[in-house]
C-alpha cells in the first residue's frame, strides 16, 4: 500500500481560478491533495458547503490543501496547478 503523505504527485491539471467552476478530481474520482501556487498573493478558497476562507501572503510554490474551488473574487495569486497522488 502506498503512503500518500509522502509519495510523490503523479496527476496534475492546470486550474484556473472562478467563482463558478469546482476544481476536478484524478480520474479515480480522488480531490487534489495539494496546488502549486504559481505567484505569491491570496487565495480564497471555497468549501463543498459554499463557505469560503481567505488565505493571506500565500509564497510561491505547494500549497498543501485539497479546495473544492479556488474563488476569482479576491483571489491575487496564482495560477494554479492541482496537484493529485492516484
Amino acid at each position: 500500500m502506498s503512503d500518500f503523505g509522502t509519495a510523490p504527485y503523479n496527476f496534475f491539471t492546470v486550474y484556473a481560478k472562478s467563482d463558478t467552476v469546482v476544481c476536478p478530481k484524478d480520474p479515480n474520482g480522488n480531490p487534489a491533495q495539494a496546488v502549486y501556487n504559481g505567484g505569491a498573493g491570496n487565495i480564497t478558497v471555497a468549501n463543498v458547503d459554499g463557505s469560503t476562507t481567505l488565505l493571506t501572503a500565500v509564497p510561491l510554490g505547494i500549497v498543501t490543501i485539497s479546495p473544492y474551488r479556488i474563488n476569482s473574487t479576491s483571489t491575487t495569486a496564482g495560477p494554479f496547478v492541482l496537484l493529485y497522488r492516484t
